[in-house]
């Protein structure tokens, strides 16, 4: 595997100028994997972020998806207006609540999932990703953190 870690990945997301031509601030989702073509990427959904964001905690929709190929750094950015990893939720403008508990320690608690995600990498991957115990400890306490349509849109993008 060409790319073996979280870090490796968003550098060459956040080098593809997939962001500069776009007029609103925008923000990567926590990584999942999505088993698509017989193969497996590491995917993340893209969601905006603005100061309506921040200062709400709320936030619309997903309306772009990536997936990254750890084998040869290709990358594919979706706009889901056009190939949408989602199921009913058509509706581009509604927010929704992007975390379950604001109070909770932000940084901290994702730099310790990107280091479960990146144990997954090293061990799991290739070989066995959906059937793995760091996977599926990663997934269910990222879905926990997160408002319950994020949870739902982590499994739709996982699937």
């Amino acid at each position: 595997m060409l790319y073996k870690t979280i870090q490796e990945i968003e550098e060459v997301i956040f080098n593809m100028n997939f962001f500069n031509n776009w007029k609103l601030h925008y923000g990567l989702s926590m990584p999942v994997i999505r088993h698509q073509n017989r193969q497996n990427y590491v995917a993340y959904y893209v969601i905006r972020n603005g100061l309506e964001t921040i200062l709400t905690g709320k936030c619309n929709r997903p309306e772009y998806w990536i997936l990254f190929n750890t084998e040869d750094g290709k990358c594919e950015l979706k706009d889901c207006r056009t190939e949408d990893f989602l199921e009913g939720f058509d509706d581009f403008e509604v927010l929704f609540d992007l975390i379950s508990d604001s109070s909770l320690n932000n940084a901290e608690i994702e730099m310790k999932w990107l280091d479960m995600f990146n144990e997954f990498l090293a061990t799991d991957f290739i070989n066995k990703p959906y059937t793995s115990s760091h996977y599926r400890m990663y997934l269910n306490h990222l879905k926990s953190y997160v408002g319950v349509e994020f949870a739902t849109f982590y499994d739709f993008l996982s699937s």
